[in-house]
């Protein structure tokens, strides 16, 4: 049992100096970033500390692509209220044009019994003069 121990131990031991140079590396790299990142601001600032003006082009193309994100947002929640409103559209359209054939066929329905009236006293009329003569 005491050997598996130490077997184990110097597997930790290996393990912790194999991250400790991949630290050593990572740092290496960081600072290697970092010095890039404090030249290019260096490089992007003008005589009197301001940033050059590449920086407010960036800066500019950045606020009026969030606009434009904003706008788009907007569009689309119109977009979708404007499609409901369509459907919604659509169904009522439908619905008046049922109930509209329903009552032009009442208003047929309702000429052609007042025709039958008419033509029934006219022949009543017709009828009774007849037996009166």
């Amino acid at each position: 049992m005491g050997d598996t121990i130490t077997e184990f131990i110097k597997r930790l031991l290996a393990e912790n100096e194999k991250l400790e140079r991949e630290n050593r590396e990572i740092e290496a790299s960081n600072q290697e970033c970092e010095n890039r990142l404090q030249n290019n601001e260096i490089e992007g600032m003008d005589k009197d500390g301001i940033v050059g003006s590449w920086g407010q082009h960036i800066s500019d193309y950045e606020i009026k692509s969030r606009r434009i994100r904003f706008e788009e947002a907007n569009i689309q929640k119109r977009e979708k209220q404007f499609e409901r409103d369509n459907l919604d559209l659509i169904e009522y359209v439908k619905w008046i044009s049922s109930d509209l054939s329903m009552l032009r066929d009442r208003g047929r329905i309702a000429e052609k019994i007042i025709s039958d009236l008419k033509r029934s006293g006219e022949e009543s009329v017709d009828s009774l003069m007849s037996t009166l003569s």
